[in-house]
């Protein structure tokens, strides 16, 4: 998944947002990057699973981090000018702005899975926001959605044929035409299993303290399966074997990186410190 926000904080790839080069990034990157910062900016920082090799990757805030399938470039929402236009990161340490759109908000990038396009949601004036796709050179952007007010959060199905996004607290398909948008269930953040089959997403326990949590449905919907407890346990993120998933957990104020084995055992902390940690993506 690819990520998916609680809140519109900052965080970026390897260095300055410019439409140009800039330094060389770090050789090696660990595989998960997140967004780490304060209440109102956060950077992006890399993470081991286990925890080790945390450090922070760029100095401008951003937020957003979605991993390519191929593991070479990342897509983030740049905050520059409180535009929130949508970049991507190459591993030549460059940047390229994508969008130019002052009047609309970009937020929550995902990849399709062959990395040609990626999907995102548009927040204009008013409170209508919409999933667009555009293509990775920035080119071809059209709008997907155009019956749900509120879409969001989305992930592209590893197949490509599908996109699962959130409107409200409902789980919702579309079809990566734009056709044939219809509810799967309750649920929010939805992320696809690498193989396709399950949709990991998350249920607040804020109003209803015996839902919170973690949890996976079949891709079609049905086969509920709960897998964590956390009241506020949120924005899942699958292992690229598809064995485990990164997620956020909040607790005493502080939000923090857990990760957990598929069927809820395991579970352990990956980035906790008195800073927030948010907005996880694994590389595939």
């Amino acid at each position: 998944m690819r990520r998916k926000p609680l809140v519109s904080v900052c965080l970026l790839a390897f260095a300055a947002c410019t439409d140009g080069p800039t330094q060389q990034p770090p050789a090696e990157v660990p595989a998960i990057v997140f967004c780490r910062g304060g209440i109102v900016t956060c950077w992006l920082t890399a993470v081991n699973p286990d925890g080790t090799g945390a450090r922070r990757l760029s100095p401008d805030p951003a937020t957003e981090p979605a991993w390519s399938p191929d593991g070479k470039r990342v897509a983030f929402i740049n905050w520059k000018d409180q535009n929130a236009e949508l970049y991507v990161w190459n591993v030549d340490g460059s940047t390229r702005r994508l969008t130019r759109t002052e009047a609309r908000r970009e937020m929550s990038p995902a990849w399709s899975p062959d990395g040609t396009r990626i999907v995102f949601a548009g927040w204009g004036s008013g409170v209508e926001q919409h999933l667009f796709v555009i293509d990775a050179d920035g080119s071809g952007e059209r709008q997907l959605t155009g019956d749900v007010r509120q879409g969001w959060r989305p992930d592209w199905s590893p197949d490509g044929r599908t996109i699962a996004f959130q409107v409200d607290r409902q789980i919702m398909l579309v079809d990566a035409d734009g056709s044939n948008t219809r509810t799967l269930g309750s649920g929010e953040g939805p992320a696809w299993s690498p193989d396709g089959t399950r949709i990991a997403y998350s249920r607040s326990g804020l109003s209803s303290p015996d839902v919170g949590g973690l949890y996976t449905m079949a891709a079609g919907g049905g086969d509920v399966r709960r897998v964590t407890t956390g009241l506020d346990d949120s924005e899942p993120d699958w292992s690229p074997d598809g064995s485990g998933m990164v997620f956020v957990r909040s607790s005493g104020g502080r939000l923090a990186l857990h990760g957990v084995n598929a069927d809820g055992s395991g579970i352990r902390a990956v980035a906790s410190d008195s800073l927030r940690n948010l907005q996880p993506s694994w590389r595939p």
